[in-house]
């Protein structure tokens, strides 16, 4: 005795019932919704890397106007006859300029975006 499936009978196969069945045909054919969802899929991810693209590049564009004001409002503040910022104002600003931080966010940012 053997486990193998026997073969279909003559008779069977001679009516070829499966050109009736639409869905045996449709699978014959191949499946053009397959298709269509991995075109998509890449129209899907095309898509999701410009976006990201643009957000990271309007980030650094923001980054670098944040550190010019700031950098013309800490400017301002010793130029003018009357000083308008609080010592420690003064302080925090100064950190957030010349502590290399901002510049290292934007370096980042940039370099990982020119990268991709």
């Amino acid at each position: 005795m053997t486990d193998e499936v026997p073969p279909p009978s003559d008779e069977w196969k001679a009516e070829e019932p499966w050109e009736d069945d639409s869905l045996a045909l449709f699978e014959e054919r191949g499946d053009s919704l397959d298709a269509q969802l991995k075109e998509q899929d890449k129209r899907n991810r095309l898509r999701f890397k410009k976006a990201t693209g643009r957000i990271v590049v309007w980030s650094v564009y923001l980054l670098w106007l944040l550190l010019a004001i700031g950098l013309a409002v800490w400017a301002w503040h010793f130029l003018t006859p009357c000083p308008f910022l609080e010592p420690h104002q003064l302080e925090k600003l100064q950190s957030v300029i010349f502590s290399g931080s901002l510049g290292a966010v934007v370096s980042v940012l940039a370099r990982s975006y020119l990268r991709n």
